[in-house]
């Protein structure tokens, strides 16, 4: 409540935000976003991945058009200053109420509706029409002969509480992406997966079947992309019945721009090898706030740090990601420096068995 104009925050003994933002229970402003969006407009892009949760926290006042409002809003400023597509997907904030979603009713006609025609010039007619019935997608970049299939994980989320109807596949969302990835295959097509809600945070009779569908289509799954966590983290996915754990595809969440829950605005360049499109390293960027910009000053972001170089990796390959892991199951040093980034690079990073375990892809392999 502090981060907001009409609070006076001396009362609650708290302190007023500052005018780009604040490390507390805070997102940012506006101007904050457009400071971003001025300083990566100009570096050499193919594309943006942009994993939703668009909206503000102040879930108290909100209604399905509040909601809306702030997909559209983000959406005209970024089609402003970025001359290359965005590939979009709805977070479980971009609902109203917050997490609640069901296929073809209620509040997600006007969500869908509102978020086709928002980014139909980004995704094609066709992607759009399905977004509008279904909430959620696949688009094709000729250019790289790749489908990025965007996810409504709404489908999946364990706080999305209609699913208790339907928790296997509600709006038929995995067999889309079944017959997605079978066309794919068929085409020699490769594939990115994005969505906001990672896979660790599904309903476990989704979830398994997801799993199954990484499995089956590893080889053209290419990247997979994620949110909603406000935490910089990634997992990795074995073969269901592979005792020796050998990795056969990942995925990575990237750290939110939001300060919200006491983080530095943040993103991530990815550098991929455009013959495999695999991600081969990714560049990291924060904001920090903790230098109390003013608000007669730019604040500039700064580099964070880059992934190869952070974790000593020769490469980003299955055999070194394997290293990777090890690393995290077992070398604190490795621990608190990926705990460190994970929470936002406020806070002193931590060590323990659990953070090997959270690099798994379910709570099922978790356990």
């Amino acid at each position: 409540m502090c981060c907001r104009t009409d609070v006076n925050a001396s009362k609650n003994g708290s302190f007023p935000a500052g005018y780009w933002g604040s490390n507390a229970e805070c997102d940012v402003p506006i101007r904050t976003f457009n400071l971003f969006l001025d300083q990566i407009k100009n570096e050499d892009l193919d594309f943006v991945i942009w994993t939703g949760d668009n909206t503000a926290h102040d879930i108290w006042k909100q209604s399905q058009s509040y909601n809306l409002n702030f997909t559209v809003l983000l959406t005209d400023l970024m089609k402003a200053k970025f001359k290359v597509p965005v590939i979009p997907a709805l977070g479980n904030h971009e609902s109203y109420p917050v997490n609640v979603y069901e296929w073809g009713k209620g509040n997600s006609i006007e969500l869908n509706d509102g978020v086709a025609e928002a980014w139909r010039d980004w995704i094609g007619p066709e992607a759009a029409k399905v977004l509008k019935e279904t909430g959620y997608f696949s688009t094709v970049l000729e250019k790289f002969n790749l489908k990025v299939i965007a996810l409504n994980t709404q489908a999946g989320n364990d706080e999305n509480w209609v699913l208790m109807k339907n928790p296997t596949d509600p709006g038929q969302h995995l067999e889309w992406l079944r017959k997605e990835l079978l066309a794919s295959e068929k085409s020699n097509q490769l594939v990115y997966i994005i969505g906001h809600i990672p896979p660790q945070d599904n309903v476990d009779e989704w979830g398994s079947r997801f799993n199954l569908l990484i499995e089956r289509f590893n080889y053209i799954i290419r990247g997979q992309f994620y949110g909603h966590t406000h935490n910089d983290h990634l997992a990795f996915f074995t073969a269901s019945n592979d005792t020796t754990r050998k990795i056969i595809n990942n995925y990575l969440v990237a750290p939110s721009f939001t300060t919200s829950t006491d983080r530095n605005p943040r993103y991530r360049i990815l550098k991929v090898d455009r013959d495999t499109m695999r991600v081969v390293d990714y560049d990291q960027f924060k904001l920090n706030l903790k230098r109390n910009w003013t608000k007669d000053q730019t604040p500039v972001f700064e580099a964070d740090y880059s992934l190869l170089k952070e974790y000593n990796l020769s490469n980003f390959g299955f055999a070194e990601q394997a290293r990777l892991r090890g690393l995290l199951e077992n070398d604190n040093a490795t621990q608190i420096k990926y705990t460190f980034h994970q929470f936002g690079g406020i806070k002193p990073g931590t060590s323990g068995k659990s953070i090997g375990c959270s690099t798994r892809t379910t709570r099922t392999l978790q356990s």
